[in-house]
């Protein structure tokens, strides 16, 4: 809070500029007490966060994975987003195979794809790797493209993709608002249309965060 009155008193910021983010309800009341004795001319509010920003995580989960087809959360996260018929059990035994082989499970995918050319086809049982090898295969021509596409034109593909409006927007307002979510980032990396997903990944996601932090609800002011 000192901080934010020395950016105030500067005059290169506005208060309404300026914000605490913290994790827990309970930390707010280390930020409530000493502002209300050093920074009481400034008016302010203690607010709390929608946590319905699921969708923009699985975007930039999505544009991690490209980045580095090793990143195993970013895969967990978005191999069935929207569903493609790979369930904890195939995601499970994909995640065998990786370790069986020493290898991550995004190389395993990028492998797979190749089809029955693949050492690794054999490991899978059934046509359980079907759905893996079609999401690996995806996965090969997102990542063989990324450093020829600015961050705009390797974010559509991904809110493109078949049934992703369908699976975020349910026609509900909290579907409508999952969706604008989504629209928001959309419009962020459009700032990143000259620059490399690199820089959007080590600087653009601080920007995100004002996304995953939309003010929903008010306490009193001080």
């Amino acid at each position: 809070m000192d901080s934010i009155a020395q950016l105030v008193a500067s005059r290169d910021f506005e208060p309404g500029e300026c914000a605490v983010m913290y994790r827990t309800n309970a930390q707010s009341r280390l930020l409530e007490r000493p502002s209300c004795k050093r920074v009481c001319l400034i008016a302010w509010s203690v607010r709390s966060g929608s946590m319905d920003a699921e969708r923009v995580k699985d975007v930039i989960a999505f544009l991690r994975l490209v980045h580095n087809p090793a990143d195993e959360a970013s895969l967990d996260r978005v191999i069935n987003i929207p569903p493609r018929g790979i369930g904890d059990k195939t995601l499970m035994t994909l995640h065998t195979v990786a370790r069986r082989n020493d290898t991550s499970a995004g190389v395993v995918l990028l492998d797979i794809a190749r089809g029955s050319n693949s050492p690794l086809w054999s490991q899978f049982a059934g046509r359980s790797v079907i759905p893996l090898a079609d999401f690996g295969a995806s996965l090969a021509n997102w990542a063989s493209a990324a450093p020829a596409l600015t961050v705009p034109e390797l974010f559509r593909p991904h809110r493109q993709r078949s049934n992703y409006k369908a699976y975020v927007d349910d026609e509900s307002e909290e579907g409508e608002n999952r969706w604008e979510n989504v629209e928001e980032l959309r419009r962020l990396t459009l700032e990143y249309s000259t620059r490399t997903l690199d820089d959007f990944l080590e600087y653009g996601l601080w920007s995100a965060i004002r996304i995953l932090c939309r003010m929903v609800s008010t306490r009193p002011r001080c």
